[in-house]
């Protein structure tokens, strides 16, 4: 349901909206999408790994696109699907007996993440993953992630509402477990205290995710919209600088309407900051863990955190398309 973002009081709302013609945001999301596009596919002929930032949110950016009623590649979402159905087919054993994988339930919410853009039905392996995240669930509520590599993998809130999304969308055969599961969530979010930007993001996302009153998300969204910047973007601290990442998951999270200064302010950051190859340069302040290896898109070691902004800003910006 659309937040009434009339009733928000925002400084931000007071200021100049800048002229942004619909063609010049189709523009932008095709090109970031063809790199994203080719980011994917570099992973998976390197990887048999499933990848949160090479496959969940690139396909969520491709549904977010198809939504908006423009044409999309079927075959690379089938592909990338594929791709992954093949790694929890891989590893379905150590989700039912609750070990997991690498990323632990960071990994695990972001696969059923990626299973539900494609619109992949509920099956064997989902429902392996809907076990594991019931099993890992801490008694008060949250899920915790298994590390601190900022800013997408070291927010127990983002771990959270993605571990609740994925329990909706692939928990119906549980529903007793998995709606007492998301409603432990949901208290849990009603008392957290959001830390930075991708707390505040999350939360919104998470509230909405788990049912929370209408009044409650409009609260959190409104703490998230007040930290916007005067040049429209965000930081992903108080203290950082505004970048694509945390700009764009802070506009997919707050579902402004397109009219809206504050959203059209922060369109306009992004738009300014997309290189004219069609990507964004966020770098990365997370310790590498990985081999590093190029996947095709630019920016070398901080391809990963850049190319993960890149999805999000398609999704951010993809409803301003909608026909």
């Amino acid at each position: 349901m659309m937040t009434s973002w009339a009733l928000i009081p925002l400084a931000a709302a007071c200021l100049a909206q800048p002229d942004i013609g619909k063609d010049k945001v189709k523009e932008g999301v095709a090109k970031a999408l063809a790199l994203v596009n080719k980011a994917a596919a570099g992973h998976a002929e390197n990887r048999e790994c499933f990848s949160c930032h090479q496959q969940s949110l690139p396909l969520a950016a491709f549904a977010a696109v198809k939504k908006a009623g423009l044409p999309v590649d079927e075959g690379w979402i089938t592909r990338q699907a594929g791709h992954t159905v093949a790694f929890v087919e891989k590893n379905r054993g150590q989700y039912l007996s609750g070990k997991g994988t690498g990323g632990q339930v960071d990994t695990a919410g972001h696969i059923l993440l990626c299973l539900a853009a494609a619109c992949h039905p509920a099956d064997a392996n989902t429902d392996a993953i809907v076990e594991y995240l019931l099993k890992r669930q801490a008694a008060d509520g949250h899920w915790n992630p298994s590390s601190n590599r900022p800013p997408s993998e070291a927010s127990a809130v983002t771990t959270t509402w993605l571990a609740a999304s994925g329990l909706k969308s692939f928990g119906a055969k549980r529903e007793k477990e998995t709606g007492q599961a998301i409603g432990k969530a949901l208290e849990w979010l009603r008392a957290v205290k959001p830390k930075d930007t991708e707390d505040r993001v999350s939360r919104v996302m998470g509230l909405r995710t788990c049912g929370g009153s209408a009044e409650e998300i409009m609260k959190a969204a409104q703490d998230l919209a007040a930290t916007q910047h005067p040049d429209g973007g965000w930081g992903q601290t108080e203290t950082m600088v505004s970048d694509a990442y945390a700009t764009a998951t802070a506009l997919a999270a707050l579902e402004w309407p397109a009219a809206d200064k504050a959203r059209a302010k922060a369109m306009a950051f992004l738009l300014a900051n997309q290189k004219p190859d069609g990507s964004w340069h966020v770098a990365s302040r997370s310790k590498p863990f990985q081999k590093y290896f190029e996947t095709g898109y630019p920016h070398g070691k901080d391809q990963w955190i850049s190319s993960t902004a890149a999805a999000w800003a398609v999704i951010a910006m993809a409803p301003d398309l909608a026909r």
